[in-house]
């Protein structure tokens, strides 16, 4: 679960030569910021503003309430005021960046976040956003050695731990990603996302048991999140305990019932318990929610065909090449299907298709060939050689 962000520095306190006249407007503005009521800051600020505009702090939270609203080009031009007034306010070259970021502008975002750090090398804040870009950019080496640098320099940062665990599970470094999240775990023991980032990199270093251990920590600290129940319930999949997998992912439907997803992987679990027909309707369901489903499309497919409907099965198969055709497993098992269905020329050209995509899969061949149907001479041969034989037992009979 990549569950990172861009951080904000906040609204300031008033300083205290602020002129008295002004004041009211500027403190009721910071609160009305601070608890969530951005429009009515909004107001406040813009009334502080006809009375001292040269204030570089007042453009500042004027620019983190007009970002806070989702106006970007409007908070960008807040803190571009800023910078032309004080342009060492590191602070505000941050919070310039997250707007870039915001509007797309990602190239703009980084130079931001390098020049927060060149006026205030502890600013961890910047060092922070800069990471996020570079993953988001998927430059992700870059964003290691840029959380390395400041690791060094603030090792006690849970959030830079954090997302230096990310950037490995980007990477495939899952056992230094577990070693990081023991870094965030010793400085924030309660950080319930971290427990589960945890169990997934220990998942995918093929330890499931250790893995269902962290994200249960997890699921004490947070018992409302569906991705965690989802998580313990693909863990429980992995140890084939499928029934207390099914009950994980009825946990995270009750709390997301529109989540594909989880109504697909409830279907690996039951059909693992043989309970095909439930699992058909959990894919059913999956494909309702989301009906370009690659995944419930294909397992559906799968579990037609242990039914015996092959004609539904090809049509689940022919529902994925049209979004899909580059997908060799799905011509092969459309092959198996019409096989059933005594389709031959149908399977052989299936089976071709899925060659041209990957060669490899010939192999699967020779075990799915058919008897070929015999020729019509054949049959006549045999036929007669019958009628022969008959005439034979019939003469000696007499």
């Amino acid at each position: 679960m990549a569950n990172y962000s861009l951080e904000e520095s906040v609204i300031e306190q008033p300083q205290p030569h602020s002129q008295d006249h002004d004041l009211d407007d500027y403190q009721r503005g910071v609160n009305m910021g601070k608890t969530g009521r951005y429009q009515e800051a909004l107001h406040c600020f813009e009334q502080a503003l006809t009375l001292q505009p040269e204030e570089p702090l007042l453009w500042y939270n004027l620019g983190v309430t007009l970002a806070s609203l989702g106006r970007y080009e409007e908070a960008l031009v807040s803190y571009d005021k800023v910078l032309a007034l004080q342009p060492d306010f590191y602070k505000a070259w941050n919070n310039r960046g997250n707007v870039l970021a915001y509007l797309g502008r990602d190239e703009a975002a980084l130079a931001c976040y390098e020049q927060t750090t060149r006026i205030n090398p502890s600013a961890t804040i910047a060092w922070y956003n800069n990471s996020y870009i570079l993953m988001k950019t998927a430059r992700y080496q870059e964003a290691l050695n840029t959380l390395n640098y400041v690791l060094n320099i603030h090792p006690k940062d849970p959030d830079l731990w954090y997302q230096h665990g990310l950037v490995l599970m980007k990477i495939g470094n899952y056992q230094e990603a577990v070693r990081s999240y023991e870094q965030v775990l010793t400085l924030t023991p309660d950080r319930y996302e971290a427990w589960n980032n945890q169990g997934n990199a220990w998942l995918k270093l093929g330890q499931p048991t250790t893995a269902l251990t962290s994200v249960e920590h997890a699921l004490q600290l947070k018992t409302d999140d569906a991705e965690l129940w989802y998580n313990q319930g693909n863990i429980l999949l992995e140890l084939e305990r499928y029934q207390t997998a099914v009950a994980s992912y009825d946990q995270a439907i009750q709390l997301q019932p529109e989540n594909p997803a989880f109504w697909n992987n409830r279907g690996l679990a039951t059909k693992r318990l043989g309970n095909y027909q439930e699992a058909l309707a959990n894919y059913d369901q999956a494909i309702a929610y989301d009906a370009d489903n690659y995944a419930a499309w294909y397992n559906s497919g799968e579990v037609l065909m242990k039914l015996g409907y092959y004609e539904e099965a090809i049509a689940s198969y022919d529902k994925i090449i049209v979004s899909s055709p580059k997908r060799a497993e799905v011509w092969i098992n459309r092959g198996l299907a019409l096989q059933k269905l005594e389709r031959y020329e149908e399977m052989q050209a299936s089976f071709q298709q899925a060659a041209k995509i990957d060669p490899q899969s010939i192999n699967y061949w020779p075990k799915f060939q058919p008897v070929p149907p015999a020729k019509p001479e054949t049959i006549f041969a045999k036929i007669l050689n019958t009628l022969q034989s008959l005439t034979k037992m019939f003469r000696k009979s007499r």
